[in-house]
């Protein structure tokens, strides 16, 4: 089952804080409707309520290289929804 923590919203971004009760784990989705993309990643509990209210500098740090991922890796709105992503962790 996946927990919504927290959610903000402002200039066309949301942000939502979950937390997976199966897994332990914590994530953070950012829908971003000025664009028609969104992007989610995993958190250390720990970082999470930091990444919530900074997820940009938090979503670069999801890969190995540092490298922001490039909008061609993001979700197109309405293919997935954040429940389908987690589920799949």
């Amino acid at each position: 089952m996946i927990r919504k923590l927290d959610q903000r919203t402002g200039d066309g971004i949301s942000v939502t804080l979950l937390w997976s009760a199966q897994t332990n784990r914590v994530f953070i989705s950012v829908l971003e409707q000025r664009h028609g993309v969104a992007f989610e990643f995993e958190v250390a509990a720990a970082d999470a309520l930091d990444a919530f209210h900074h997820p940009y500098a938090y979503a670069e740090h999801d890969r190995t290289d540092g490298a922001l991922w490039p909008p061609e890796r993001w979700l197109s709105i309405g293919t997935c929804t954040t429940s389908r992503r987690l589920a799949r962790s």
